[in-house]
């Protein structure tokens, strides 16, 4: 099983397409319209290996910023505290400097 790592440079609000000020039905929506974009499942069946692989790595990264933003609280909080909150549910490693 393969991890997502966040960069210095992942922006959930980027990933998922939202403003930093967006509702949280904003977030839901644009979450599943990202979900579907990038579900691996989605895919042509002969697709290579390693583009499956770029897909499920997107498609955790686009669960892994919506885990994030949808929670009111962690939104709340620096990115950096962000990304340690999702790390803390499972949702992947993150580094702890960013």
């Amino acid at each position: 099983m393969s991890t997502t790592t966040f960069t210095s440079t992942t922006n959930f609000y980027e990933v998922l397409g939202v403003k930093q000020d967006a509702t949280q039905e904003e977030v839901r929506k644009a979450y599943r319209r990202r979900a579907l974009q990038t579900h691996p499942d989605r895919l042509p069946q002969d697709v290579s290996q390693a583009d499956k692989k770029k897909a499920e790595e997107q498609f955790r990264l686009v669960n892994n910023a919506y885990e994030v933003l949808n929670n009111e609280e962690s939104r709340k909080v620096p990115v950096r505290q962000a990304r340690r909150l999702a790390s803390s549910h499972g949702a992947a490693r993150v580094p702890t400097s960013v």
